[in-house]
């Protein structure tokens, strides 16, 4: 059928001969499926929640939810917890960014060098990013057990008190946000080399005949030519520990208490352990708008910065 819409367009193109309605829109027709697939996949999901935000739907009303109006909106702004799981959301968010950032990049800098096995050794630093989280957690969930855990072995091996780690509401949201960037890091190096590779050769031969040390020559010309790439890698970052639900669940589920409670993690609770879906929808919609604010104001930025 694709053949014969691609024929009957190419034998449309004879001077004088005016072109059916069919011939016209060949290419309409080519992508509909395309794009009624990608309507279905991405705009429904999101119209459904928009409808069951105002729905009470629970276990008694899930077969005819009546309809509350902004009832759910405002159940979500009451207590404490929402301001609690923003806290913890944007404080893993700062910790992991960072902390992906500034290691990915010195890695970066590291394997930008000349050095025998650099292909090696930059193979085996880009697998933590291609472990599942959930495989991930696992293994670090181990690592971190207060009695049994290779870290609280190691701190008292060398003489220190040994950690709660995830069981501690003060080290929980660390801990947790260390395998984050464990597992992220090799994707800021990724970008960082990239650009390493792309920077200009003449800045440099002129760093050196001016006698600029290496600080200099990274704080005043490598930083600022990488800071495109740097940008990128942490917008795509954002979005990714924003996302993030699988580390966070399997390591604390959320504790101690709500010392862990993202807005992912409470979002999953109240649909799944309160069984409230309505306001899970309602939740999901204003973390969607955060979503999009988060991505324009990082959009505005790089044009107002001309990247």
């Amino acid at each position: 059928m694709l053949t014969s819409l691609v024929q009957r367009a190419n034998r449309n193109n004879v001077p004088g001969e005016k072109p059916s309605w069919f011939e016209k829109n060949t290419y309409r027709l080519l992508i509909s499926p395309t794009v009624i697939l990608l309507l279905s996949i991405f705009v429904f999901p999101i119209v459904l929640a928009f409808v069951m935000s105002f729905q009470k739907i629970t276990l008694r009303t899930m077969n005819d939810p009546p309809f509350v109006g902004i009832d759910n909106y405002t159940a979500i702004f009451e207590g404490d917890r929402l301001l609690n799981a923003t806290r913890v959301t944007f404080l893993n968010l700062v910790l992991v960014v960072t902390g992906s950032l500034t290691f990915g990049l010195v890695l970066a800098l590291v394997y930008h060098q000349e050095f025998w096995g650099r292909g090696i050794a930059r193979t085996f630093a880009v697998i933590p990013m291609m472990l599942t989280p959930a495989a991930l957690a696992l293994i670090m969930k181990t690592m971190y057990h207060p009695t049994v855990g290779v870290f609280n072995y190691w701190l008292e091996s060398l003489g220190f008190e040994p950690y709660l780690w995830t069981y501690s509401q003060a080290t929980v949201i660390p801990a947790v946000a260390l395998i984050q960037v464990y597992q992220y890091s090799p994707l800021a190096m990724l970008f960082a080399l990239g650009g390493l590779a792309s920077l200009p050769t003449e800045p440099y031969e002129a760093a050196v005949v001016d006698g600029a040390s290496w600080w200099q020559t990274f704080w005043y010309l490598t930083f600022p030519l990488l800071r495109p790439h740097l940008f990128i890698a942490a917008l795509i970052l954002t979005i990714d520990v924003m996302k993030q639900f699988d580390i966070i669940w399997i390591m604390s589920a959320g504790g101690p208490g709500i010392a862990s409670e993202t807005f992912n993690i409470l979002l999953y609770k109240k649909a799944w352990s309160f069984y409230r879906w309505g306001e899970a929808a309602a939740f999901g919609m204003v973390f969607l708008v955060l979503m999009v604010i988060i991505t324009l104001i990082f959009l505005r930025y790089r044009r107002s910065e001309k990247y």
